[in-house]
């Protein structure tokens, strides 16, 4: 039988090791997507994937009248919607 070795390494570790370890790995990763928020400007897409609609169901429910519209802002000349609004008017609607 083999007779088994152990040799020992000792390694000196620089004092600020921890720090340039933890910049090298914020570097290499993502940073983490943005929390959703209330008040947060949605796109028209992103507004038909939430609520499942196709494009053209949403550009008709910007036309309704008034109090059944979803709430929407231009900007430019692009639609824009508030998540709290849009979330709002799907609740007073109770179903789309």
């Amino acid at each position: 039988m083999e007779e088994q070795q152990t040799i020992t390494i000792q390694i000196k570790i620089p004092d600020n090791f921890q720090d340039k370890l933890g910049k090298i790995l914020s570097a290499l990763t993502p940073d983490p997507q943005p929390e959703k928020t209330e008040d947060e400007l949605l796109t028209a897409d992103e507004v038909c994937e939430i609520l499942k609609l196709k494009k053209s169901q949403l550009y008709g429910l910007t036309m309704q009248k008034h109090e059944d519209a979803i709430p929407r802002r231009k900007i430019r000349k692009e639609l824009r919607f508030v998540r709290s609004e849009v979330m709002a008017w799907v609740d007073r609607q109770g179903r789309i």
